[in-house]
């Protein structure tokens, strides 16, 4: 059931070279109930995250000319730490998504994905916090950087609040 993994309104960044993949992901993440944008490449998207809030960025790992998606992450890094990626990918884990996740990427995800497969990947990006729960109080886990859990401690208790009540609302259902 996609009811599962709906937001919040979160603000969710699309950036891919190419424009039905664009597309694509921009349906699915609006019909799971987030706020969602999209660019077409790296420097867009830097330009993009330092004018504009967002949650979470969903980001190809190869894209044509300019910045690949590694070179995108490390600028968003510097820009704003705190905030999420999803690396997306038509190909196998390669060593730049390996790199990618080594410095915090949060989820890698192959295409063709289903509404279920992203909204299961956005899910965890965004409640970074209850990896640390299961994973001792470690704030490692999952190659998430510590300076990441603090600063997301306000929306990752709204999510937790609502996957709690889906949760419930599952349970009284079935």
């Amino acid at each position: 059931e996609i009811e599962n993994f709906y937001g919040n309104g979160e603000k969710i960044l699309v950036v891919d070279d190419e424009e039905s993949q664009r597309e694509i992901a921009c349906q699915l993440l609006s019909r799971l109930r987030y706020e969602v944008r999209s660019v077409a490449g790296g420097k867009e998207a830097t330009a993009f995250i330092t004018a504009e809030d967002v949650d979470l960025v969903v980001l190809d790992m190869i894209m044509g000319m300019g910045m690949d998606g590694l070179d995108t992450y490390k600028a968003i890094q510097k820009i704003k730490p705190e905030i999420a990626v999803i690396i997306v990918s038509g190909y196998s884990e390669s060593k730049r998504v390996v790199e990618a996740k080594r410095l915090g990427v949060r989820q890698f995800l192959k295409k063709p994905y289903t509404i279920e497969q992203i909204g299961a990947a956005v899910r965890a990006a965004l409640t970074p916090i209850s990896v640390e729960r299961y994973n001792g109080g470690r704030h490692d886990a999952g190659g998430c950087k510590a300076a990441a859990w603090n600063a997301k401690e306000p929306q990752v208790k709204k999510h937790e609040e609502l996957f709690s009540s889906l949760d419930a609302r599952k349970g009284a259902t079935h």
